[in-house]
């Protein structure tokens, strides 16, 4: 699962661009607040409050199999527990170390027929193991250095997830001596064999990285508000795209979902209306807050820094619509709309052909990690900062 941050977020390096105006041709025949609240149940619940076998402290990354088992990555023991569809625990695969099948990190994990993988973001490597937990094979972290245009820029593409056709995806590290990027840029996406070799090319991405002030000749990322659209989620190699704008004479907000093919060919559409809510005085400030005392940890002058951050802001004049957005396996969506409630979180679940099914209101505790279908694990955090994973069924 890949998740946009809550708005709003400060971002001072890879800052995102804030959300434009403007609307979209057409007539909008649906309208989110228009659409049914969808009941859920609860089916399952993993966890338990003083059992640290059973318990979780932090959980990572969840995959389910066909059978109904769950897999979920405990962060802080380094290893992979599997779980069948009530919630017994049938194994823990890993633990923590350097050695074959041990991790630093388990970031990400997932199943390729009956081989459950699992990536170790600091060891930079998957870990494959069989259906019995026994380790079959290790695919070594890779590092590849991409020159760039831009000076003092490094960029290296390394070991990602593991793809639906049985290779390895890329992912990047990327940093800027004494500041940031002040353009687009382009980074590779590369695919791997299970055991590092580069295979091919499948594209190259732009990264664009937003808005750039100079403080003292270096370039630096305003604070921004976050998500700024468009908000992507990447779908394999299929790409979702979430834009919005506000026309301002109507004062009437347009959503504009789209999913393409990696080569640029429309899959599905949707077009949705919702309320704009104007973004509150105060986020000016709750922004530019967090960066007093920063200049001097950057080497600038703390007058110079401030007022350089503060003409960055390019604020909108609405809040976004939404929070995140989530990819269930199916191809489905669940976004989470900015409602801005204190006790629930609103999410407008969409087929994969983007027809808007309803919205489903959870607990604010809750957020969902794993989607296929109507079926979702969600953490669900008690009072006690406890996480427990929780299968609820839309009904």
């Amino acid at each position: 699962m890949r998740r946009a941050p809550v708005a709003p977020c400060l971002i001072v390096v890879g800052a995102l661009a804030a959300c434009s105006g403007g609307e979209s041709g057409g007539a909008l025949a649906i309208r989110i607040a228009d659409l049914p609240v969808l009941a859920y149940a609860e089916e399952a619940r993993i966890g338990s409050f003083d059992d640290p076998v059973v318990g979780f402290s932090q959980i990572g990354d969840v995959e389910a199999g066909p059978d109904g088992a769950v897999y979920v990555s405990e962060l802080q023991a380094s290893e992979v527990r599997i779980y069948a569809a009530d919630g017994t625990l049938l194994r823990t695969v890993g633990r923590a170390g350097e050695g074959p099948g041990e991790f630093a990190r388990p970031t990400s994990i997932g199943l390729l027929g009956d081989t459950l993988w699992v990536r170790d973001s600091r060891r930079r490597r998957i870990s494959w193991f069989g259906p019995d937990g026994a380790l079959v094979h290790e695919t070594p972290g890779t590092s590849l250095s991409v020159e760039s245009d831009i000076p003092g820029m490094s960029i290296n593409v390394l070991i990602g997830d593991p793809r639906d056709d049985g290779f390895v995806g890329s992912t990047r590290s990327i940093g800027v001596a004494g500041g940031a990027a002040d353009r687009p840029y382009f980074v590779p996406r590369i695919r791997f064999d299970r055991d590092g070799n580069v295979v091919d090319t499948l594209r190259w991405d732009t990264i664009d990285p937003g808005p750039t002030v100079r403080i003292e000749g270096s370039a630096m990322h305003p604070p921004s508000l976050h998500p700024s659209s468009p908000l992507v989620v990447r779908d394999g190699d299929d790409r979702f795209e979430l834009a919005w704008a506000v026309a301002t004479e109507s004062d009437r907000g347009t959503l504009e979902a789209v999913r393409t093919t990696a080569g640029g060919d429309t899959l599905a559409r949707a077009s949705l209306a919702y309320d704009p809510i104007p973004l509150p005085g105060s986020v000016r400030d709750s922004l530019l807050e967090p960066l007093e005392g920063l200049g001097s940890v950057f080497g600038f002058n703390e007058r110079a820094f401030q007022s350089a951050m503060a003409s960055g802001l390019d604020l909108p004049e609405h809040r976004p619509p939404v929070r995140s957005a989530e990819r269930g396996r199916a191809g489905e969506i669940w976004i989470e709309l900015n409602e801005a409630r204190a006790d629930s979180t609103a999410w407008l679940l969409l087929d994969p052909d983007l027809t808007p099914r309803g919205r489903v209101v959870l607990p604010s505790s809750m957020s969902p990690k794993h989607i296929a279908g109507s079926t979702a694990w969600v953490i669900d955090t008690d009072e006690f900062d406890v996480p427990w994973l929780v299968r609820v069924v839309v009904r």
